[in-house]
């Protein structure tokens, strides 16, 4: 499974410490830019012992969010800065994951839970993290839901692509601390105002020239 993380190159030292250390950190729902994350709706008569062990659940989880799409526009101008970003490529592995991944539902209306799906409450936190208004349907989210403040086993970095408005002097440090069997393109705008992937960098040409 290919997946994309739109990035920012403002904070670099956090950049770095995904290509080097090869990890993704994870965040907690309240963190994220929703407002409506981790809503859910319930019945008036449900028992507080099931809300209070669903908001546990939900506490307990952390998150990092990827794209099925790297050529979004909104996503590049959102999470990207302006095209002045990345987009990581990753491949997940068939190996056993300490991680569950949940492809985002974009929902019309909230989960409603009541006391008869109480046997449910041990996964109903994935459920609710996993769903979304249908006006974000655009991102085509992909999560990794985990307990665990970084994201690596599993996980490897294969790509990335950088953004039509990056700085020169950012290109050339990106390409020198990404492992070599890391594919590193440009991106550029096509003649239909779609994002379009250039060829592959030559990495060995632009460390020559560094130095």
């Amino acid at each position: 499974m290919k997946l994309y993380k739109y990035k920012s190159l403002k904070n670099f030292e956090h950049i770095a410490d995904i290509i080097c250390n090869k990890r993704f950190y994870t965040v907690p729902f309240y963190d994220l830019n929703d407002p409506m994350e981790g809503l859910f709706n319930y019945h008036p008569e449900t028992k507080k012992k099931y809300l209070d062990d669903i908001k546990e659940g939900k506490k307990k989880l952390r998150i990092c969010s990827f794209s099925e799409d790297p050529l979004n526009i909104l996503l590049w101008a959102h999470y990207a800065d302006g095209f002045k970003g990345i987009c990581i490529e990753v491949e997940i592995n068939d190996a056993p994951l300490d991680f569950d991944i949940k492809k985002v539902e974009y929902v019309s209306t909230r989960l409603l839970f009541h006391n008869k799906a109480s046997h449910m409450i041990s996964v109903l936190p994935e459920m609710i993290l996993s769903q979304k208004a249908k006006s974000w349907s655009v991102e085509k989210e992909v999560r990794l839901l985990s307990n665990n403040q970084y994201i690596r086993d599993g996980i490897k970095i294969t790509g990335i692509l950088l953004g039509v408005s990056i700085p020169d002097i950012l290109k050339k440090a990106l390409t020198q601390l990404a492992a070599p069997d890391v594919q590193i393109r440009e991106t550029y705008i096509g003649d239909t105002n779609k994002i379009e992937i250039g060829p592959l960098i030559n990495r060995a040409s632009q460390i020559q020239t560094q130095r």
